[in-house]
């Protein structure tokens, strides 16, 4: 468990700030974690900084196609940053949708189609985002889809957070050269480097598994949802 105290006194310690056993003035205590949450929040949008992702769940209403997503939206999770995969569940089964962007869910004449849902779009607003489905789907049916775990923020200087192996010193490092400019300070050669080569390999680890895939418009001559007389 490491808190936000205990970062920003080690950040400050590779910048030369202070001593090894100073601590930080309440006001340098408060910037500390401010920019620390300010990097672990530009970092959370970033696919190679989240170490997992999880599968969430939430019950469909018969005919909407729409639906909010974070704290207090309909579906009550965590606003995620990005949705890369969904799919509907019905009976025990599962079926895949298909992401499209803004500009094919647009093009949709129709959106309130009945047909079973076989697309989805994520409209990344804020502080809610929307997933859209198209079709229409049915109230039995359950909408499964995988989000990225963020790196939590500090809420406080006390708080207590874990951290998977190397998170530590890859934010420490990194921490250390988002403060240095702040004190009219530069990194020690030895210290930028580590600051690289440990947020390179928080990175590398993250990154997922790639896997070509083809556009079944492109292998039978159909674009998605077969416009030509609109195959709903």
């Amino acid at each position: 468990m490491t808190t936000a105290l205990d970062i920003i006194k080690d950040a400050m310690g590779v910048v030369g700030v202070i001593a090894q056993n100073e601590t930080p003035s309440s006001s340098e205590s408060a910037s500390g974690l401010k920019a620390l949450n300010n990097m672990l929040a530009l970092w959370a949008n970033d696919r190679t900084f989240a170490y997992t992702v999880i599968n969430n769940n939430a019950p469909l209403s018969n005919g909407v196609i729409s639906y909010t997503i974070g704290a207090g939206g309909v579906i009550n999770i965590p606003r995620p940053v990005t949705i890369d995969y969904a799919y509907i569940r019905l009976n025990n089964i599962d079926y895949p949708m298909q992401k499209i962007s803004s500009q094919d869910y647009d093009s949709v004449p129709y959106k309130n189609n009945q047909g079973f849902p076989q697309y989805f779009y994520y409209d990344k607003g804020f502080p809610l985002g929307t997933i859209y489905i198209y079709g229409a789907p049915q109230a039995n049916m359950t909408l499964y889809f995988d989000t990225w775990v963020q790196l939590t923020q500090f809420t406080s200087l006390v708080n207590d957070l874990t951290f998977p192996p190397g998170y530590e010193m890859a934010i420490v490092h990194n921490l250390a050269k988002f403060l240095a400019p702040r004190y009219g300070m530069t990194l020690t050669s030895e210290a930028a480097e580590l600051a690289v080569s440990s947020l390179a390999m928080v990175r590398e680890r993250n990154i997922p598994d790639l896997v070509l895939k083809t556009e079944v418009g492109l292998i039978n001559g159909r674009v998605p949802y077969g416009y030509g007389a609109w195959s709903y």
